[in-house]
């Protein structure tokens, strides 16, 4: 097993996450490949996943990642962003779709974003996150990880 780095101080988090990408993964059984065909989610994805969303998660939930350069109106909250870039960069990194279809049944890296922001942004109200903003804003702002 991969040496996670754990940011995040809140101890359950890193719990949740993994129940929920495990639970989404035994669903589906079958996503489609990055470049054809349909991959299994077996035991080994399914442990490869669990560790790199796990580090996206505790990065995200670590601290509001706010933008170099004041602009007009409030602040986006970038850590939202970087959590959706972190998730589809895991699933090109193991050959699964990074595809983004927003309407039931949704895409497997939408759902993972949903089940792992709403356990790190709490939402009182009963919203769901709008994952099509994020995902809108993840890609015109062409990030680059060092």
């Amino acid at each position: 097993m991969q040496h996670v780095q754990i940011y995040s101080c809140d101890p359950g988090l890193r719990a949740r996450v993994t129940r929920d990408v495990r639970a989404i993964c035994a669903r589906r059984k079958l996503v489609k490949g990055r470049y054809r065909g349909h991959v299994p989610l077996n035991g080994a994805v399914t442990d490869l996943l669990v560790v790199k969303l796990v580090e996206a998660a505790t990065h995200a939930a670590s601290r509001p990642i706010p933008n170099k350069v004041a602009s007009r109106g409030a602040p986006p909250d970038n850590a939202r962003v970087l959590l959706a870039s972190d998730i589809c960069c895991a699933c090109r990194e193991l050959e699964l779709s990074a595809g983004l279809r927003y309407a039931q049944p949704q895409s497997l890296a939408v759902e993972l974003y949903v089940a792992i922001a709403r356990h790190i942004w709490p939402s009182h109200t009963r919203q769901q996150f709008n994952p099509r903003n994020t995902f809108r804003r993840m890609k015109a702002a062409a990030i680059v990880r060092n």
